[in-house]
């Protein structure tokens, strides 16, 4: 095993222990740190929007109608939250383990990756570190 390999799976170990508690522990930050940033963010989507590290699928009701919605994640607990409150809602979702480190997308199939409010870790790739700053122009592109 790799050291990458290793540094992944010790974070993929991390969010599913916390998953359960993801929620909770997010609505102190948003409470806190993000304010209106979440709503706001998610608001800005259109067309093809990625969101990396989707986590229990928090935004999923804050997005408007009409987009279509890829979430990508590390934790499969995380992503089954997720698809839980994806289809509490009836939101049509393509949600998939993922290292957003390589894409598993074709080049510029997707118009807006974003990462909503949630602590980063040091490995998250660079377009998606900023959480308040969605990324209009930019084009995701998959690994080679």
């Amino acid at each position: 095993m790799t050291i990458g390999q290793a540094h992944r799976d010790r974070w993929r170990r991390y969010w599913d222990k916390h998953s359960a508690s993801y929620d909770k522990d997010m609505r102190f930050f948003d409470r806190v740190l993000f304010g209106d940033s979440r709503a706001w963010i998610c608001l800005q989507a259109t067309g093809n929007t990625l969101e990396v590290a989707i986590g229990t699928g928090l935004n999923l009701p804050l997005y408007p109608p009409g987009i279509r919605l890829t979430g990508i994640d590390y934790s499969p607990a995380m992503l089954a939250i997720a698809k839980q409150r994806a289809q509490e809602l009836g939101r049509d979702v393509d949600l998939r383990e993922a290292d957003a480190h390589a894409l598993p997308f074709p080049d510029a199939s997707l118009e807006m990756p974003r990462r909503c409010p949630s602590p980063a870790s040091p490995s998250t790739p660079s377009f998606a570190r900023s959480p308040c700053a969605p990324s209009p122009t930019m084009h995701a592109r998959s690994a080679r």
